[in-house]
């Protein structure tokens, strides 16, 4: 599904009625009939009031959103529900189109100025009502929020009501998801034309309650090519494109060569679940290059794989690590293998070496990050191989000598930043996965809490690096694996729970989660 930033919308506003003859009026009463549609719609069924002992409250911005809440007030009062309209800032409406619905709704039923309410009103306008209409600012606001406006998210929050949002809550910034201090919490939001891509983000995504898009008659695949409209929420379908055809007349080489530097003594498992990740998600090749002991342990359990033995730590050398991943399509390095000065070496070697796409996960990322800002700034200048990172928030903290509340609270502004910076690829995991070049972002929503668990994020990294060895870009071959895998927990906790899933579980679940998709049988 595609998504946009709240700059693009108001180009696209402009070209539907500069170039499509498409008025603004029209677009804002398509709008205000699909808000009362999903307003209406939790009205539905046989212990729902009828429409004339429904009580639904309007709060009205002065913007184009305002007068998609007047539209959306005047569709609902046709239908017969018992509306309340309530003009938040007392200044009507700057837009003709937002005139139009104020005048039609006012000439059968008053307007109210907020701040003219007296508290006995304020209580019966919020708590004697059955649903609350956000349509206060629409998806640009930046600005912070005034008393009033603290007074009023007070009474929504408060209220038992429920709550819809036209767009964006109140408090949320549509462009990377963060929140004000204060804002509103609703069950739904209605997000007109093309997703708004800061919904789908945390911490904005935990308070927007059930997203309904609707394209209004100009989100579509036209305007979306178009405006050149990248950022996406990951779906099936795209899944489905993405992952090729497997021809019959192929051989182990034609899907190519994954070569994994992972694992230690310590964590001798991480190497496992990478190693089998890999070989389930059509690796031609295989091979895992770590000390004897996990060897000892991966070949027993996957003698598909192709086995290196490596000096313990990471004390190696360039060109025997060159020598290791001879032929090498993709390389993954630090699942399992234990923060170290060898490591991060090794690492700032093969960045500055040319060769095959490098995945670093975990404890390579880890290990890289001791180098500081300006470290890491000149490592990725000097590159000469592609890139990807796979930090969770804590390990985005430390890339980014930031906190994790810092990074938690704008996932996406900070992802982008770091990927554009440093020309590479970064995924970054935890609900709502970003996937991003700095350019173009997709972002995951199917994961769960089942994923929390050590160990899904060697699966993650295997999977990854098996899909760029095929042949797939990085950020295509992220954005393959971080579905399946997210689809593969959700199917395994409809079994065991999101309590009992185990990441052991996954490899082979991800391998259904593709014939599902594929039907490659």
């Amino acid at each position: 599904m595609l998504c946009v930033t709240p700059d693009l919308i108001s180009k696209i506003d402009r070209y539907a009625e500069e170039k499509l003859n498409i008025k603004t009026e029209e677009l804002m009463r398509r709008a205000g009939e699909a808000v009362a549609k999903e307003t209406a719609a939790f009205f539905k069924g046989n212990n729902a009031k009828a429409p004339d002992k429904t009580k639904i409250t309007v709060l009205c911005g002065s913007g184009n959103n305002g007068g998609d809440g007047y539209a959306a007030a005047l569709e609902l009062f046709k239908q017969g529900f018992l509306l309340t309209v309530v003009d938040v800032f007392g200044k009507g409406q700057r837009s003709e189109a937002g005139k139009h619905f104020l005048c039609e709704y006012s000439k059968g039923a008053e307007v109210l100025f907020f701040d003219a309410l007296t508290e006995g009103q304020k209580q019966d306008i919020f708590f004697d009502c059955d649903c609350i209409i956000d349509a206060i600012f629409g998806t640009g606001a930046r600005a912070e929020l005034d008393s009033r406006l603290k007074e009023i998210i007070t009474l929504v929050n408060s209220s038992s009501a429920k709550k819809i949002a036209v767009d964006i809550p109140l408090g949320a910034d549509a462009y990377n998801g963060t929140l004000s201090e204060t804002h509103i919490k609703v069950d739904k939001t209605v997000t007109l034309c093309f997703a708004k891509r800061g919904l789908y983000s945390y911490p904005c995504r935990s308070i927007c309650g059930e997203i309904k898009n609707y394209d209004i008659g100009i989100g579509n695949a036209k305007t979306a090519e178009l405006f050149s409209v990248s950022d996406t929420v990951i779906d099936r379908e795209m899944i489905k494109k993405l992952l090729p055809e497997r021809k019959k007349n192929t051989h182990k080489g034609t899907y190519g060569k994954t070569v994994l530097f992972c694992g230690s003594d310590k964590y001798r498992g991480a190497a496992i679940l990478a190693t089998e990740s890999a070989l389930r998600t059509g690796s031609g090749l295989t091979a895992l290059c770590s000390e004897e002991s996990v060897i000892r342990d991966c070949c027993v359990r996957l003698p598909e794989g192709i086995y290196v033995k490596m000096p313990p730590s990471f004390e190696m050398t360039l060109s025997q690590t060159e020598g290791a991943s001879m032929g090498a399509s993709a390389i993954l390095i630090g699942s399992g293998s234990g923060q170290s000065e060898n490591l991060s070496t090794l690492i700032q070697a093969l960045i500055k070496s040319e060769g095959a796409p490098l995945i670093i996960d975990a404890d390579g990322i880890n290990s890289i990050s001791l180098l500081g800002k300006d470290g890491l700034s000149e490592l990725f200048k000097s590159a000469k191989r592609k890139t990807l990172l796979t930090p969770h928030p804590a390990e985005m903290a430390r890339l980014s000598s930031l906190s994790v509340p810092d990074v938690q609270s704008n996932r996406l502004g900070i992802a982008e930043a770091f990927a554009s910076e440093h020309n590479t690829t970064v995924v970054l995991k935890g609900a709502s996965t970003v996937i991003t070049d700095g350019v173009n972002t997709r972002i995951d929503i199917e994961g769960g809490p089942e994923l929390a668990k050590g160990g899904s994020g060697d699966v993650l990294a295997g999977a990854i690096a098996s899909f760029a060895s095929q042949g797939f870009s990085l950020f295509d071959a992220a954005t393959v694996a971080v579905y399946l895998h997210s689809c593969a927990g959700k199917a395994l906790a409809d079994e065991f729970s999101s309590y009992g899933v185990c990441p052991s579980e996954l490899p082979r679940q991800i391998s259904r989660e593709i014939l599902k998709i594929t039907g490659d049988k």
